[in-house]
């Protein structure tokens, strides 16, 4: 797993405790005028264990002044991770999980706000056998990342060890018993893996 070394960190206050159920992973790459509406949709959400990472993806933008003034005043457990610049999220998600402290590590994008259940149903889709949990996400015409805003419901898909992808029926006690083949790319912006 390729990871990078950052340049600077920063980090709330909230930070400091026990390791969370769950830890929500965000690239951002230039796109800092999104930034505070994603978390403020995670300041809202109804589950009260989880600590939030942000890798700036080496923006040109604001990005990092937006993550180190919200990490000086937000009640969440947010961690923000200044990166050199990699083409694409996968260095920048890698990094965020190396810093993670939670078993359960969620997926979700700085152009997303995701409903204020999305972690609630996440953590509850898990059991003992449940690796991957995978839901969608839903554009609104005209919203607020522009022409489309992302927007993760409260229901999905999640897969347990023993489901195929794109499965209609997921899970414990599925009839398909096949071993789930590895995953070579799935959306990313409304996914959960057991680490």
């Amino acid at each position: 797993m390729q990871t990078a070394t950052p340049i600077e960190t920063a980090q709330s206050a909230a930070w400091q405790g026990a390791a969370p159920a769950v830890a929500v992973v965000v690239s951002s790459h230039s796109r800092g005028t999104l930034l505070d509406g994603l978390l403020d949709v995670l300041e809202s959400q109804d589950h009260n264990d989880f600590e939030v990472i942000v890798a700036d993806n080496g923006s040109a933008d604001d990005t990092w002044s937006v993550l180190t003034s919200r990490c000086a005043r937000t009640p969440l457990r947010l961690r923000a991770l200044r990166l050199p610049f990699h083409d694409g999220p996968a260095v920048p998600r890698n990094t965020c999980i190396v810093e993670a402290r939670a078993g359960l590590v969620a997926f979700t994008d700085d152009d997303c706000l995701p409903t204020p259940a999305w972690l609630s149903s996440i953590t509850g889709a898990f059991d003992d056998e449940t690796v991957v949990w995978q839901g969608r996400t839903v554009p609104e015409s005209g919203g607020w990342a522009g022409p489309s805003r992302p927007a993760l419901p409260t229901s999905g898909r999640w897969l347990s060890p023993t489901s195929p992808p794109n499965a209609t029926s997921c899970g414990p006690g599925s009839s398909d018993s096949r071993p789930a083949p590895a995953f070579r790319a799935a959306p990313g912006a409304a996914a959960c893996v057991r680490r």
